[in-house]
């Protein structure tokens, strides 16, 4: 087998999530050359954007696992089911509701108010204009130009819409995961404290 086709068949098991610590420092160390067949730049790209990656905490995740645990002990200590002591504790987060509802509809307000201004700015600059002169003027005489401005133009704006995207979904998967596991721990706890 020869070392490109070990690689390959390396990197289908590193996609899949089958490799262990060895196998992806090889991998690492693969990636690292300076003097890469063309065929794995992309894999390259993508293996250090994936080994850089470290996903960030959602905001208040802490807390509400401290949260939970206290009510997971509570109810283990008190002998009430878990159903009772959550109950207990909605009704002491009642007013943190009416804070959070409040701060969505000003966020909602808030949008809104974004998009009429961006709307009048818009109407403003189509129809408000002093000049006479057409909004879509040319800005090329030769259309040979104006083609490879477009091309650069839209090229620029794919590398960096799949930088954002790729950046977000890996972001996501990582976040998925770590709350599969979340739910998995927890489940099995609960299930042991009904039991």
């Amino acid at each position: 087998m020869s070392m490109e086709k070990a690689f390959e068949t390396l990197l289908e098991k590193y996609y899949r999530g089958e490799t262990d610590r060895d196998e992806e420092q090889l991998l690492a160390d693969f990636f690292s050359r300076e003097r890469l067949p063309e065929q794995f730049e992309a894999d390259r790209n993508l293996f250090h954007s994936l080994a850089a990656a470290t996903p960030e905490m959602p905001e208040g995740l802490e807390q509400r696992m401290s949260e939970l645990i206290d009510s997971l002990e509570h109810a283990e200590q008190s002998g009430k089911p878990l159903r009772a002591v959550k109950l207990q504790q909605n009704e002491s987060l009642q007013g943190k509701r009416v804070v959070t509802r409040r701060y969505f509809r000003l966020q909602i307000a808030g949008l809104v108010a974004s998009l009429l201004i961006v709307a009048g700015i818009g109407i403003w600059t189509y129809f408000g204009g002093d000049s006479k002169e057409s909004l879509l003027a040319d800005t090329f005489d030769n259309p040979a130009e104006a083609q490879e401005a477009t091309l650069e133009a839209l090229q620029l704006f794919a590398d960096n819409f799949s930088k954002g995207t790729h950046t977000v979904e890996q972001v996501d998967r990582q976040v998925g995961e770590t709350f599969g596991i979340v739910r998995e721990v927890l489940g099995q706890e609960v299930n042991r404290i009904e039991q």
